[in-house]
Formats: C-alpha cells, structure tokens, sequence
C-alpha cells in the first residue's frame, strides 16, 4: 500500500509542480504605486517609488518625458495556486483543463499609461493617462481583416 501510494505522489507531484494553472497564478507583477504621479513630484522621487519607466526621452528642450505602463489584474496569488494544486491533485491533473483557462482569463492584462512630463527642475509638469481594457486575443484575428491592427475595436 505504501508503495502505491509513493508511486502515485511520485507522478502526481511533478504534474502540479509543472502546471500550467499553479505556474500562472504565482507568475505577474505586483502593481506600482501611481499616487506618485502628481505634478510637483520630483523625477527621482518617482524612480525611487515606481522603478524605471518603460520609455524615457528628452524632448528639443531638453525636458525629461517618461512612459510608465501599469499593469493591473496581473498579481501574482499564492491562495489560487494553492487552489490550483489541491485541484490537480484531486482530480489526478485533470483540473488543468479548466483551471489553465481560467488562469488565462484571470490574467488578462488591463493597463494604464502615464506620460509624465517633466519641467527643466525634473518636476512633473503635466500627468497624461489612457487607459487600455483588455480584450481576449483571437489568434486568427488578422487573418480576418484586411489591415494588420484595427484601429477601432470590433463587436
């Protein structure tokens, strides 16, 4: 019996360890702190609290602009992939059929932008945002229209 019991947590436990759900759920980033991004604040204030920023440029006049994306709903949880691995294992890896699905759905990235611009003393100057919803991603969508990236959203 003890031997039937290690052979099955012998194959059983790699599977969960090598998931797909379990991997998805611990993977992402934590989100930054954007309560940073208001005019006055010093570029180096803003490093210090957010990181570097995606793009960095100096405009003619020699102002600092920065691009700041910030991803949301993409954080990684120790609680679903606990979920996720208590599943695999009941289910003898079978959750992984629902559960990965899932996970890709969970992790559909939604982020802002912010354009930080800055003053000759590296003090924003003016804040600009756009936000981005996330949409699933069709993997034939481009072979359905006649221009590479549609420029207004489709229904």
């Amino acid at each position: 019996m003890k031997k039937l019991i290690l052979a099955i947590l012998l194959i059983i436990v790699p599977l969960v360890l090598n998931s797909c759900s379990v991997g998805m759920a611990l993977s992402g980033s934590e989100q930054r702190d954007t309560s940073v991004f208001y005019q006055g604040a010093h570029r180096s204030f803003v490093h210090a609290k957010t990181g570097l920023p995606s793009h960095s440029i100096k405009d003619k006049d020699g102002k600092w602009i920065d691009t700041y994306i910030i991803v949301k709903g993409n954080e990684p949880s120790a609680g679903r992939a606990i979920g996720h691995g208590v599943m695999d294992v009941l289910t003898l890896g079978l959750w992984e059929v629902i559960g990965t699905p899932i996970e890709a759905v969970a992790g559909a990235e939604e982020h802002d932008r912010f354009v930080l611009y800055y003053d000759q003393e590296d003090k924003i100057e003016r804040v600009e945002r756009f936000h981005v919803e996330a949409r699933p991603v069709d993997k034939d969508a481009n072979l359905n229209q006649n221009e590479a990236f549609p420029l207004t959203p489709s229904n």
